[in-house]
């Protein structure tokens, strides 16, 4: 599910626990082989992302209590036992992406929280601190994308009053201020997966209806569709992801 500049691989691996199939995360690297990562009082969970260098990941485990726990780990000097991340008392935490340019800036996992009603909130987490995110819409909403240290933004998504999927940017350090809703392709919905040097990829629905990949450029308030650039001849279609 994640693999950095060095080719270290995290993800999940099914392995049998009594019988019964779970999943647990793993690093994997040729010096190391596949390790399994160590949970504090959890067997099942996984991993999702892993920094540039490969000095940790962030993944989510299922507690003792059945809720989901968003963590931590460090693989150097050695891989250490996750930490689970800022959590309010009572509710879930998921995440879902990382990142961390070099081992001098600080760890951000992004994903997201979810109350004990079910209601899910965008949430980010700087060097294990949970910040809660504003968004608009039903309170539905995750942090899907984070950028580079040297823009800030992030980009994830929210259910509107229809119940359709928007997609959003915003600067976590003036969010209210910040946030930006993304336009579609000139359907119903959008759906940002990530965001890399001030442009925003996903799926979004066009006008006829169809998940369409796309490209929004933040300073020039662009939104492309990707199968513009695709070969025509082809007769594939690129639906984001």
């Amino acid at each position: 599910m994640g693999i950095n500049a060095g080719g270290q691989v995290v993800g999940w691996a099914e392995d049998l626990i009594q019988g019964a199939p779970v999943r647990r995360p793993f690093v994997f690297d040729d010096a190391n082989g596949l390790r399994v990562i160590p949970l504090p009082q959890a067997t099942e969970g996984w991993a999702v992302g892993t920094d540039t260098f490969g000095f940790g990941a962030a993944g989510t485990m299922r507690r003792a209590d059945g809720l989901l726990q968003a963590w931590m780990v460090d693989f150097f000097p050695s891989l250490a036992t996750a930490v689970p991340l800022d959590t309010p008392a009572d509710w879930e935490s998921v995440a879902l992406v990382m990142i961390q340019e070099n081992g001098l800036s600080g760890r951000r996992v992004g994903g997201f929280v979810r109350d004990p009603s079910g209601r899910e909130f965008a949430a980010i987490w700087d060097d294990a601190f949970l910040s809660i995110l504003p968004t608009p819409g039903t309170g539905n909403a995750r942090l899907t994308g984070l950028e580079s240290s040297s823009w800030g933004m992030v980009c994830g998504t929210f259910l509107d009053a229809a119940g359709d999927e928007q997609g959003f940017i915003l600067d976590p350090s003036d969010p209210v201020n910040s946030l930006f809703v993304l336009p579609s392709l000139g359907g119903a919905w959008t759906s940002p997966a990530g965001i890399s040097f001030g442009v925003v990829y996903g799926a979004s629905e066009n006008s006829q209806g169809q998940s369409r990949a796309f490209q929004y450029t933040i300073d020039r308030g662009l939104m492309e569709d990707l199968n513009d650039r695709a070969p025509m001849s082809t007769g594939v279609a690129l639906t984001g992801g």
